[in-house]
């Protein structure tokens, strides 16, 4: 993206003149960002009180000659982002150009309301000019009580804050400034419910995958039991016996996939392995336990043997 930037600076001065569309001076403001690929521009006004959606200004080169006419998109605190301009205007806007406002009796009429702060103000805007695009946020901009005071009814409407309620005040007030303000909420309400169910939407779709992957990973599941329990009826079923009144340990050589198996004196353990012939040995357990490698030549064997696996209910006993 082609921004080009230059620090903030504090605005300058603002003029209020009512009469048709033209150039005020001293410039109020000056061009900050320039988004060549977005076409849109931001200008720092020092403050936006004032500025609502819509409302227009001219960008000037330092010999004063307008270069384009933008209209206020995205208000913030301190700055604004323009409507997008065509390719041609937004060519001819550097950054560090003035930018003016370019008041209408309309728009003078909405900053002498705004000065005013008062009920009076407001209601004189809205009688002077009922179909103002710029009511409904200038009703959106004021203190709740204000509101109240304003019109209870529409205060009432905004309380319950439902598509109901803002149809109905449209329906006994159609076509005036009010009746757009309930309009703007209606729109801002649907945009709400829309999020929400795209939201709604989104969380099914991460349940629904979820749960297809939890079924395939049952399915996998159950498969390897499948083929675990397959491989275990290959194998045969046996007992480990020691009939010694001391602890020993099994131990059966490769290739056998018997483990190192400890039995009680006087017990025995059921194991299974897979058919054929297997040698073995088993130590005595010591007392404190220190049982050597398998292969250790550090003690010897209590019993060596070689275990014939080749039917259920095999046996190997000690000693």
């Amino acid at each position: 993206m082609k921004v080009r930037y230059i620090p903030v600076v504090a605005a300058l001065a603002l003029m209020l003149l009512g009469a048709r569309p033209m150039l005020m001076g001293p410039p109020p403001g000056i061009v900050t960002q320039v988004d060549a690929d977005a076409a849109t521009v931001a200008v720092n006004l020092g403050g936006t009180d004032g500025v609502f959606r819509g409302m227009k200004f001219a960008v000037v080169d330092p010999d004063g000659r307008q270069v384009a006419v933008i209209k206020a998109d995205e208000v913030y605190d301190r700055l604004f982002w323009s409507e997008k301009l065509d390719p041609e205007s937004v060519d001819e806007v550097s950054v560090e150009m003035q930018v003016r406002w370019m008041l209408t009796p309309e728009t003078s009429a909405l900053l002498s309301a705004m000065k005013d702060k008062t009920i009076g103000g407001v209601k004189g805007f809205m009688t002077r000019f009922p179909q103002s695009d710029f009511i409904p946020e200038l009703v959106r901009s004021m203190p709740e009580q204000s509101l109240k005071d304003l019109d209870p009814e529409y205060y009432d409407a905004w309380k319950s804050y439902t598509k109901e309620s803002f149809t109905g005040y449209m329906g006994r007030h159609a076509g005036t400034g009010l009746a757009k303000a309930a309009r703007l909420e209606i729109k801002a309400i649907e945009k709400y419910e829309a999020e929400e169910d795209q939201k709604k939407k989104e969380r099914e779709e991460r349940a629904k995958a979820w749960e297809e992957e939890r079924k395939r990973q049952e399915e996998i599941t159950a498969q390897k039991k499948a083929l675990d329990a397959a491989a275990r009826q290959k194998e045969l079923l046996g007992r480990l016996t020691n009939n010694s009144a001391n602890p020993v340990r099994f131990v059966f050589l490769p290739p056998s996939s018997i483990p190192q198996t400890t039995v009680k004196p006087g017990g025995h353990e059921d194991i299974r392995s897979f058919p054929g012939s297997f040698k073995y040995k088993v130590y005595e357990v010591k007392n404190p336990p220190a049982p050597p490698p398998a292969e250790s030549e550090e003690q010897k064997a209590d019993k060596e043997g070689e275990a014939q696996i080749n039917f259920d209910f095999w046996e190997v006993s000690y000693p």
